[in-house]
């Protein structure tokens, strides 16, 4: 795909870009004003709805004051027309920022994502977990990041999401990934599921398996689903957006939900930093995290090689470097 655009180029992993990934976390400002027009709000739960906006486009500057001082990771923006998303696409590349753009056209929707610190703690510390997994299997010369690579889409559609890879040996230079991760603080979960359906259906389905990660901080919780594609049997009932693409299209399907649960004696708020950095004072349901190989890697495991499992105490240690 030659018109993929890159911040960061798809690059091959090593042992000292998993050092760099572990400590590189970034800060985003936290004070608020609201200059646009507020859209109505009525939040759905469900995969088939699309995220609701937060606010509706009035002009490029408004968009760009407000991501200036949002308090949270994500701004929905909605009526955003494919010219609208151009113009502050421009704006973002030529100011350096590095907040992340999603632009739904079937919808005119735009989610941005800011790096604020839980936000990338959460993404690229599930990410160095399955990136070790990598290298432990020494198959670290075989793997490429897509971290940064803007992909298009149809009718100006175009996707940035967290992280990213495929394999160098089954796919070439600005492909698309088989793996992506993708984080919510305050972005809510029908964002996170646009995003999931975009990666799936835009990508001719080369995406294999996309992991959300969402931070439930009123429960202090973790609650991470991972979701695949599948084939609908003869006879099984299809979900509005899997009609839309077609009966014998795969859908996606969330094969596996992990959630990582504060457990403490005490409340968390009570508790003390100590009980707060133990990672016994955390539970996990569901788990390991477990990734299929051959949909990663694009073929059968080898003798040494296995899936990709991120292990309950992993995400222990996960939750105690994010609440602590």
């Amino acid at each position: 795909m030659e018109n993929l655009r890159t911040a960061n180029r798809v690059t091959p992993l090593s042992k000292a870009s998993l050092i760099s990934l572990e400590t590189a976390v970034l800060r985003a400002p936290s004070s608020s004003v609201d200059t646009m027009r507020p859209a109505a709000t009525t939040p759905s739960t469900t995969v088939e709805a699309g995220p609701a906006p937060d606010v509706l486009f009035t002009s490029a500057r408004d968009v760009l004051a407000r991501i200036e001082t949002l308090e949270g990771d994500a701004l929905v923006v909605g009526d955003v027309s494919a010219s609208d998303f151009r113009v502050l696409e421009r704006q973002r590349d030529v100011s350096g920022r590095k907040y992340r753009l999603f632009y739904l056209s079937d919808v005119s929707c735009l989610i941005i994502t800011v790096p604020t610190f839980k936000h990338e703690t959460i993404h690229r510390m599930l990410w160095f977990e399955i990136l070790l997994q990598v290298v432990q299997m020494g198959l670290e010369g075989d793997w490429a990041e897509t971290g940064g690579t803007t992909y298009p889409g149809p009718a100006g559609s175009s996707g940035e999401w967290d992280s990213g890879g495929f394999p160098w040996s089954q796919r070439r230079r600005g492909d698309w990934p088989t793996l992506v991760v993708e984080s919510g603080y305050t972005q809510t979960m029908p964002s996170l599921y646009a995003k999931m359906r975009w990666c799936f259906s835009t990508s001719d389905h080369q995406v294999k398996v996309v992991i959300l990660a969402k931070i439930v901080r009123s429960e202090v919780r973790i609650h991470i689903e991972m979701w695949q594609e599948v084939v609908l049997r003869p006879g099984a009932t299809a979900t509005r957006w899997a009609t839309g693409a077609g009966l014998g299209a795969p859908q996606p399907r969330c094969m596996q939900t992990v959630d990582v649960c504060w457990a403490g004696l005490v409340p968390f708020p009570q508790a003390s930093q100590a009980a707060r950095m133990d990672p016994g004072s955390f539970s996990v349901a569901g788990g390991p995290l477990t990734i299929d190989f051959a949909l990663v890697f694009l073929r059968a495991p080898a003798m040494v090689e296995h899936d990709l499992v991120v292990a309950d105490d992993d995400l222990k240690v996960l939750a105690v470097r994010l609440w602590s």
